[in-house]
């Protein structure tokens, strides 16, 4: 795993605009460093190197091809390279057992986009073509490894990390608005935008190339993961029933087995749920010596999954690290979540990520996650409570729904809350509710929604317009964020899931888990994305009403061979924090600091009436506005460690 930069175009200092780019991100390569420049061509490439495989200087990089035509930088692992090799037409004497240097030799060999349609990895990487005086980037089919690009005043820049673009002496860094917008209201920046005006993400399965006179050509998609899900649901590639169980224990166990390719200590995150504990049961499985496990918990009992991590690690036998986690522990990681997250993020999981990345981090160097298996297999509750709501709206009629929402929205929170209490209290078997009201204030935003689609969105929005909250922003900036396109005979469950995944997984989940776990220099690795899993899963049908196909029962037929059924069934906890205790209590004095009205006013991106607002609403008690205001908070906190570095 490492860090790449470059730019193309620039003749300022090349080598010094270079290394002061890597410098940003030592974190993600810390074991070596070097640029390759050609100032004749305007190109200067930079990497930083986390040695994993072929720990010898035969692996390092920049890597020029064994014919001196190409010239990349790579971040990331391809982990059928040396089957790859077996392939190619031509007698090779290899330098090394890197897998850089095979794509190298791939592409002398079959050209870009033949070489990447072999490759099962995570990987993004730029390749200077030298007799063409091209530079292609391209970016794994699931979005693993970032890559952001853009261009301005005639230079075009790319990095690992969109720090590093910022950093360069030319390039003038001015916050996008539109971008700022989506963040506050979805808790990331999504593809294919950045927070800076001019730079964007490359998307994930794409390529683009940069040609003379800094033409920027469109992105282009090698795996196009739209018509891949098109194909898998359509005749012949779709499975009705999915029978075939032994086809996809054999995929995962054989992507989990490829992922243990390593020169360095290898080990795997354990929450003790169905994705982490499979991705453990078939490590050990394929393993000759105990493999070492981690987990965090909490000691608010409410969050604290460490124990059902602990009897898991217990059955399969592998060497558990765990670590309870205060509140002075989270305290201390706070200051520092600009830094890691050096694009403004607000998933409040960002906290427990990291920590268990620094943990994992003390013992080795290559972490395997379960990540992805809910994406995948349907394992979020949104899915059926969305399908459930939206069959309640659906039958009742407009001009009802639109009536409810008005008279609804003009009560009290408090008079509905003591109201929810009574309601609740009375009734057998439940317990009063304090947060009634505002629940039944949030459903009714709902009431006048107009389609699935829109209902969908609403699980992840934080403003229900955004345009209440940042200045000069119209609410319809959100709209790209809000299509399911249609596939035929793909069912409404099925259409949410590939959203997921194509939007909340890449942009979310792993920059999420990439950004945490490469501040200290750890890799991560999911075998559920080996691109052969993906495809083989989208065959299968997932249905709204069906049962036996729900909150990932093919992941559980397979675990179930290896852990006992009583040791998994149990609710879904998910990996969250007491954040709406924590700004109430020992955050309150950070919050109220970081949101102080005088200084959002002065900054002019958001409203200052509407933050009051909710601050007021959150800290009485009355409403639950913890993850927008812990979104205004993360990116204020981002703009701040901006100004002092």
């Amino acid at each position: 795993m490492c860090g790449i930069v470059g730019t193309l175009g620039s003749s300022r200092e090349l080598e010094y605009s270079t290394r002061k780019m890597l410098a940003t991100i030592t974190h993600r390569g810390p074991d070596d460093t070097d640029v390759w420049i050609d100032a004749d061509a305007g190109i200067a490439l930079g990497h930083n190197r986390l040695a994993v495989v072929d720990l010898s200087t035969a692996g390092r990089q920049p890597m020029t091809s064994h014919d001196g035509r190409y010239v990349i930088v790579y971040n990331g692992e391809i982990y059928n390279h040396m089957d790859i090799r077996k392939t190619l037409e031509f007698d090779v004497t290899w330098r090394g057992h890197s897998d850089t240097e095979t794509l190298l030799v791939a592409i002398q060999n079959y050209g870009v986009e033949k070489t990447l349609s072999l490759c099962v990895g995570m990987f993004a990487f730029a390749l200077w073509d030298r007799k063409q005086r091209t530079l292609t980037l391209a970016r794994d089919r699931a979005g693993e490894k970032p890559l952001y690009f853009g261009i301005q005043d005639g230079v075009f820049y790319f990095a690992s990390d969109v720090s590093s673009i910022a950093k360069h002496d030319s390039f003038k860094p001015s916050i996008s608005r539109a971008a700022l917008a989506m963040m506050l209201n979805i808790k990331q920046v999504p593809s294919p935008y950045s927070i800076y005006e001019g730079i964007g993400k490359l998307q994930p399965g794409h390529i683009v190339c940069v040609s003379n006179g800094n033409k920027i050509s469109k992105q282009k998609p090698y795996w196009d993961a739209e018509q891949v899900f098109r194909d898998s649901k359509s005749g012949e590639l779709a499975d009705e029933k999915f029978n075939d169980q032994v086809s996809l224990e054999s995929l995962i166990q054989e992507s989990v087995a490829s992922q243990l390719m390593a020169d360095v200590p290898l080990g795997a995150f354990l929450s003790g749920g169905v994705d982490s504990s499979l991705v453990v049961a078939l490590m050990q499985k394929a393993s000759t010596s105990k493999v070492k496990t981690f987990s965090i918990g909490f000691e608010d009992k409410r969050f604290n999954e460490a124990g059902y991590a602990s009897a898991i690690a217990s059955h399969l036998g592998t060497d558990h690290i765990e670590q309870i986690v205060s509140l002075k522990d989270i305290e201390n990681v706070i200051p520092r979540l600009p830094e890691i997250y050096t694009e403004p993020f607000s998933d409040a999981s960002q906290i427990p990520t990291y920590l268990v990345s620094k943990l994992a981090r003390e013992s080795v160097t290559v972490a395997l996650s379960g990540d992805a298996g809910d994406e995948l297999f349907g394992g979020y509750s949104r899915y059926r409570e969305t399908m459930s709501r939206w069959g309640f709206l659906n039958r009742m009629p407009m001009g009802c729904r639109r009536l409810g929402h008005n008279v609804l929205k003009y009560l009290p929170v408090n008079l509905l809350n003591k109201a929810g209490g009574f309601i609740l209290s009375s009734q057998p078997g439940t317990s009063s509710s304090h947060y009634f009201g505002d629940r039944l204030l949030k459903g009714n935003d709902l009431l006048d929604v107009g389609s699935l689609e829109e209902l969908y969105f609403n699980n992840f929005t934080q403003w229900k317009n955004i345009s209440d909250l940042m200045m000069g922003v119209q609410s319809d900036v959100m709209n790209p964020l809000i299509s399911l396109n249609e596939v035929d005979s793909a069912t409404p469950l099925e259409m949410m899931m590939f959203k997921d995944f194509t939007s909340y997984l890449s942009d979310d989940i792993l920059t999420k888990v990439d950004r945490a776990s490469m501040s200290v220099s750890l890799e991560t690795r999911i075998p559920f994305l080996d691109h052969r899993i993906i495809e083989r899963t989208w065959q299968m049908r997932f249905d709204s009403d069906s049962s036996h196909l729900s909150a990932k029962q093919p992941l559980r037929d397979i675990l179930y061979q290896y852990v006992p059924r009583h040791m998994i069934e149990r609710p879904k906890m998910g990996f969250g924090v007491p954040m709406t205790d924590w700004l109430r209590g020992p955050l309150k004095e950070w919050m109220l600091d970081t949101l102080a009205t005088d200084r959002i006013k002065r900054d002019g991106f958001v409203n200052a009436v509407a933050v009051e607002q909710r601050i007021k609403e959150h800290m009485s008690g009355t409403r639950q506005w913890s993850e927008s205001l812990w979104s205004l908070l993360m990116f204020n906190a981002w703009v701040d460690n901006n100004r002092t570095n």
